[in-house]
């Protein structure tokens, strides 16, 4: 399943975001964070996850 999430300025509204997918140790996680952190230039981070 591919989520697309547009980037968010506030780091700490992607924090609660994180730590669900974290429990539910969902695939493709390491790119989400890395996403975010990086702040890339990508408009949207694309998440790669099962169902």
């Amino acid at each position: 399943m591919s989520i697309e999430t547009p980037i968010i300025d506030s780091i700490n509204e992607t924090k609660p975001k994180i730590k669900r997918l974290k429990k539910r140790k969902l695939e493709g996680i390491k790119i989400f964070e890395t996403a975010i952190y990086a702040k890339d230039a990508n408009p949207k981070i694309i998440i790669d996850a099962p169902a």
